[in-house]
């Protein structure tokens, strides 16, 4: 059996900017990743953060502070979901650390049969990885599609 495809989404940090931060991906779709699993039994996602500005931002030391989703029929309509919030079909695995700094966020999406969703998802990030707050939220969103692994 495949394994999960692996994909990558940058995350492309531009505080002093107008738009301060955006995602580009192969998944991205009218500003929506967009997950198909092509013969793969879902996603292993890895969020890299580009910090051309060197703010200093990055994920948390804790994969469950750096993320939080839930799919849009629990989201409380435009409402990304806060931090603790949790869902399995997005689901953080690890803090990844890149020459000493935590810059990839892996997550697992098994985009399971029958789960074809829209889904909200927030990547928090801070300049305190080991204490964590205050947060950045960036609010992107998701679409599981094509549940199934042929």
């Amino acid at each position: 059996m495949p394994a999960p495809r692996d994909v990558e989404v940058r995350v492309i940090l531009t505080p002093s900017g107008d738009p301060k931060w955006r995602i580009d991906s192969p998944l991205l779709e009218d500003g929506k990743l967009v997950f198909r699993n092509n013969g793969h039994p879902g996603f292993h996602v890895f969020f890299v953060i580009e910090d051309p500005e060197n703010s200093g931002y990055q994920f948390p030391d804790d994969e469950d502070a750096a993320l939080a989703a839930t799919p849009v029929a629990e989201s409380q309509g435009t409402v990304c979901p806060r931090q603790g919030v949790s869902w399995n079909q997005f689901k953080p695995m690890a803090v990844l650390k890149n020459e000493g700094r935590n810059t990839t966020l892996k997550v697992h999406n098994p985009n399971a049969k029958g789960q074809e969703s829209e889904f909200r998802y927030t990547l928090f990030l801070t300049l305190q990885p080991a204490a964590g707050d205050p947060y950045w939220e960036l609010d992107p969103g998701g679409l599981n599609k094509n549940g199934s692994t042929s």
